[in-house]
């Protein structure tokens, strides 16, 4: 888990990529924990700044928590309440070594929702 294991404050986490590499114990509940948002603000809880994000052989997760996860920080950021929300909004996911079919609707869907995608594992027959 993000917060299991390596304790950290949230709000200080100021960088704007993070990558992942061969974590079997990130899970769908960490994918809440970067979709919570402020009732208030509006703003992401866990890094406004995340723009990157790379997952490079992390299994334990489902793609409906990734899609959640991408959607709830899409949605967190369409009305402007803070100075500079379009440059903080997350713009970019690279997932690679996941080991299992990315179906062509889950394609579709992050290429409209995503202004950078990459999917480096086995895809779906039909569009492979």
């Amino acid at each position: 888990m993000i917060l299991a294991g390596y304790p950290f404050d949230q709000e200080s986490f100021l960088s704007s990529e993070l990558h992942l590499i061969n974590c079997p114990g990130f899970t769908d509940s960490d994918f809440e924990i970067l979709s919570k948002i402020d009732p208030e603000t509006k703003a992401p809880l866990f890094s406004t700044n995340l723009k990157y994000l790379k997952l490079t052989d992390c299994r334990g997760f489902t793609i409906q928590a990734l899609k959640n996860m991408m959607a709830a920080r899409a949605m967190s950021w369409k009305r402007p309440r803070m100075a500079g929300w379009k440059s903080r909004h997350l713009k970019s996911l690279e997932v690679s070594g996941y080991g299992a079919p990315l179906l062509d609707k889950d394609i579709d869907w992050f290429r409209t929702h995503m202004k950078e995608f990459s999917w480096d594992g086995p895809l779906s027959s039909t569009f492979s």
